[in-house]
């Protein structure tokens, strides 16, 4: 008998791990039973991917108005203002596209690494994921848990010199 590995991106392995039981159960049952889900923060990424690829900025205005749900395009908007307002004039922003799989030891899932952007100060990386999620809060512990994973997922050269950060972008605070 074969079991299927479970993949799972990081931020929705720190949401789960945040969720009370009850809702844990329902979203690892989702994630079992349905495939890939629609990805909201799509856009948001994209111009974050965007701004460290030095596009201009009509560019990254269509990337993030491209979605036809307004919600979306609000929230993404919001979070990418946060984005710009924190990171968007500093030096050495860039693309960070070594993403990696951790699999936790005896577990049977993996979790996919994947930063969104890095600061780069000559020798050392900073790599950042963000969390643009509403809900749940992103609290010390899963920020430090998100941060712990990164580490374990990319302790292999070359990408063992890098300082690790999970950030939030303004749309809900960690407690």
């Amino acid at each position: 008998m074969v079991i299927k590995l479970e993949s799972f991106a990081l931020s929705t392995f720190i949401k789960i791990c945040l969720l009370d039981s009850t809702r844990q159960v329902a979203e690892v049952h989702k994630k079992l039973n349905f495939s890939s889900g629609y990805n909201f923060y799509r856009t948001l990424n994209l111009a974050i991917d965007a701004k460290a690829s030095r596009k201009k900025d009509d560019e990254i205005t269509d990337i993030l108005m491209s979605s036809s749900n307004l919600v979306e395009r609000d929230s993404n908007q919001s979070a990418y203002d946060m984005f710009e307002k924190k990171f968007g004039s500093k030096r050495g922003l860039a693309t960070f596209k070594k993403s990696k799989n951790f699999h936790p030891k005896g577990a049977n899932f993996t979790i996919r690494i994947n930063p969104s952007f890095a600061i780069e100060t000559g020798e050392l990386s900073e790599i950042y994921a963000i969390w643009a999620m509403k809900t749940p809060d992103l609290t010390q512990s899963g920020g430090a848990l998100a941060c712990f994973n990164e580490r374990c997922g990319n302790q292999q050269p070359p990408l063992h010199k890098l300082s690790f950060n999970h950030d939030i972008l303004g749309l809900n605070s960690i407690t």
